[in-house]
């Protein structure tokens, strides 16, 4: 290509006679298996409503007309909302005890610190005068993997 010169479109594509023109159909992918939500917390994909009653609502609606269409969405949608009240209420339970777990395990890991401190002098003072610095040290190590230990535990779980 020279200077002056455009590049050129790309030349379209010309229907093949012998091939469909509409688009193939892709297979959807095979369902695998789904992420499991923790204990206690609903399945955010689980259905709300079952299909099956979707479509009664539907089937409904055709056989009484459209003079029953509103009072069948009304229905329908009070059993939507009936559904999600009690999942957000499922929810909002798991949230409450996650969150009265929380505070027990942060009011255990002060009493473990605190505990820890006021054991951390006695026991200093002894094994310095027992060991001296090599005992100071071991006594601190000792302190602050009882600490650790407990720490990663909580983690863990």
């Amino acid at each position: 290509m020279s200077a002056g010169q455009s590049p050129q479109p790309p030349a379209s594509p010309v229907p093949n006679p012998g091939l469909p023109t509409s688009p193939v159909p892709v297979p959807s992918p095979q369902p695998g298996p789904r992420p499991v939500p923790p204990p206690g917390r609903p399945d955010p994909t689980q259905q709300l409503v079952d299909p099956a009653d979707a479509r009664a609502t539907l089937e409904a609606r055709r056989e009484l007309g459209p003079e029953m269409e509103q009072a069948l969405v009304d229905s329908f949608t009070q059993r939507v909302e009936a559904a999600l009240v009690s999942r957000e209420q499922s929810s909002q339970g798991h949230r409450d005890e996650e969150l009265a777990t929380r505070r027990a395990e942060s009011r255990n890991q002060m009493a473990l610190g605190i505990v820890s401190m006021v054991m951390a002098i006695p026991l200093t003072a002894i094994f310095l005068n027992m060991a001296g610095l090599l005992g100071g040290i071991i006594c601190w190590v000792g302190i602050v993997l009882v600490n650790m230990a407990f720490a990663l535990r909580r983690h863990r779980d």
